[in-house]
C-alpha cells in the first residue's frame, strides 16, 4: 500500500454530512467507526502508514496526510458550528473551537491506534465540554 493508497483510505474515512442532523458528538462517533471498520479491512493500514512516513517519500508523505487532516479537521469544524446543542461558553480565547477539534482528532487517532473498540470515553468527554 503506497502513500497515494494510504491517502486516498484516509479520504474514504473522512464523510461530509452537510445538512444532516448529526451532532458533534455523534460525529465523532459516526468518524470514529467508519475507520474503524476500514482498519479491519485493511488491518495493516496505520502500519503502512508509519512505513510510508519512515521511507524516501517522507515529504511527500507528510504534506499528503497533511492535507487529509486539515480536510478532517475542517470537516469536524462543520459539524461543530453547525451543532445547535453545543452551549454558548464553551469555548473561549485560550480554549478554540479549533483547538478542541485537534484534541479530539488527536485522539480519535489514538484509540484506534490503540486498538479501542469504541470512542465511548472520548464521547463522553465531548458530550461533558459542549453539552452543559
Amino acid at each position: 500500500m503506497n502513500i497515494v493508497h494510504v491517502g486516498g483510505k484516509w479520504n474514504e474515512y473522512e464523510h461530509h454530512i452537510e445538512g444532516s442532523d448529526f451532532s458533534f458528538s455523534g460525529y465523532v462517533r459516526y468518524l470514529f467507526e467508519c475507520v474503524q471498520k476500514g482498519v479491519g479491512e485493511y488491518p495493516d493500514f496505520f502500519a503502512t502508514h508509519s512505513i510510508s512516513l519512515a521511507n524516501s517519500e517522507k515529504g511527500k508523505a507528510k504534506r499528503t496526510m497533511q492535507r487529509y487532516f486539515t480536510h478532517m479537521k475542517a470537516g469536524l469544524l462543520n459539524v461543530l458550528h453547525a451543532d445547535q446543542a453545543v452551549a454558548k461558553g464553551a469555548f473561549s480565547e485560550s480554549f478554540t473551537e479549533e483547538t478542541f477539534v485537534g484534541f479530539v482528532l488527536d485522539n480519535i487517532l489514538l484509540f484506534l491506534i490503540q486498538g479501542n473498540g469504541n470512542c465511548d470515553t472520548l464521547v463522553e468527554i465531548i458530550s461533558r465540554v459542549l453539552y452543559r
